[in-house]
């Protein structure tokens, strides 16, 4: 693979990243959701529901590997909406 093609991929996985705090706020937004609810949904209680959705959607934190279906699922999206 020539170095042109390698820089390529990356750039598109670094920039596909980069999108996916705002894939999830968006995405939440357009279901009518609050963090709160969100995070609910996802298995979190009391406080630390809103505050897991604000570190994913600040892109602070990643979603944790074993959320990432579940959560796509709880946006209506599928996987490759969510992880392009």
């Amino acid at each position: 693979m020539s170095d042109s093609m390698l820089y390529n991929i990356l750039h598109r996985s670094v920039n596909a990243m980069k999108n996916i705090p705002d894939t999830i706020r968006a995405a939440r937004m357009r279901a009518g959701m609050t963090q709160q609810e969100l995070g609910e949904k996802m298995g979190y209680e009391g406080a630390s529901a809103p505050v897991a959705v604000r570190q994913w959607e600040s892109g602070r934190r990643p979603v944790p590997l074993e959320k990432i279906r579940a959560l796509a699922a709880a946006l209506n999206l599928t996987f490759d909406d969510l992880i392009p």
